[in-house]
Order: C-alpha cells, then structure tokens, then sequence
C-alpha cells in the first residue's frame, strides 16, 4: 500500500487551530528545503527550524 499523507498545509494549519506548534522534523528527508520559506508563511514555526 503506497503511503498517503495530508497535505502539510492542512496540517499545519490544523494542528494550529489545535493550540499547537507545528515543527519540521527530520528536515532535508525529502529534499524540501526549498518549500519551508512557504510552511514558515503557512504558520511553521520558524523558531523551532534550529
């Protein structure tokens, strides 16, 4: 079964309205480096991009 995620922007912006603080773990797994200026602007937590 191939895997399926949500879309991050949808979690980003769920786990927001949670009352959490969404975080990138395991950054550079995908490669993505370049998508993260738009998670930051989606609500990422760009303190937490240490």
């Amino acid at each position: 079964m191939p895997i399926q995620y949500i879309d991050v922007f949808d979690a980003i912006r769920v786990i927001r309205k949670a009352g959490g603080v969404p975080v990138l773990a395991h950054p550079g797994q995908f490669n993505n480096f370049e998508a993260v200026t738009g998670w930051v602007a989606a609500g990422l937590d760009p303190k937490e991009l240490k």
